[in-house]
């Protein structure tokens, strides 16, 4: 499906040069367009597993998966700075430890991931195209709200209590479907996704 295609072409460009970025320097704005790509390639190819089980989705996304975990380990630092930074006064001594702190994890985090990179020397992102999975555009376009519809279902159950577990579950799920709607952006027809898309960007904020 060559609308499709195009959206994979341009997401591996853009996560690939994020990744080069973070292997010379973990810059915190590539740090999180990484993990927003890898989010992204991952709604993609799991919705294409879901329209055939025998991709292998989890094998080929594997490496990708685990420098995605190792990065998030230094944006959840790189928040956290932020976080210190906006509610309390720098020049007090308790956030100055913790800022410190937070630092020496974020040193800590940025050499583990260097040392993964070198050990298993992934450098960039490999994963097949859309004409190499061997699914049809009809398949695509016949399965799409069938997978969309499936995850507003799983969005909508609300049976027993919702904790911060769960409600972290439902942020996962709204993200994978407005990624899912977003691979179709060069596909005809998109423009009548955005409005669903406005509410998905409400929703995640909420």
């Amino acid at each position: 499906m060559n609308c499709l295609e195009k959206y994979r072409s341009k997401l591996i460009r853009g996560t690939n040069s994020n990744l080069k970025i973070i292997l010379g320097s973990p810059e915190e704005q590539a740090v999180h367009e990484y993990r927003v790509g890898i989010k992204r390639l991952t709604a993609l190819y799991y919705f294409l597993n879901q329209i055939n089980p025998e991709l292998k989705t989890k094998k080929f996304l594997k490496p990708y998966r685990k420098l995605f975990k190792l990065a998030g380990e230094i944006r959840d630092s790189h928040i956290a700075l932020h976080l210190i930074e906006d509610l309390n006064a720098p020049s007090s001594p308790s956030p100055q430890k913790l800022l410190r702190a937070v630092r020496n994890k974020l040193a800590r985090d940025t050499r583990s991931f260097e040392k993964w990179h070198q050990s298993n020397a992934q450098t960039s992102i490999r994963v097949p195209t859309i004409n190499a999975t061997g699914i049809s555009e009809r398949a695509i376009l016949t399965n799409k709200q069938n997978i969309l519809t499936e995850l507003i279902a799983q969005l909508s159950n609300t049976a027993g209590r919702i904790n911060s577990t769960e409600w972290h579950k439902k942020r996962i799920l709204l993200k994978r479907y407005q990624h899912i709607l977003d691979a179709f952006e060069f596909c005809p027809g998109h423009l009548s996704d955005e409005a669903e898309l406005k509410q998905i960007y409400m929703l995640q904020k909420l």
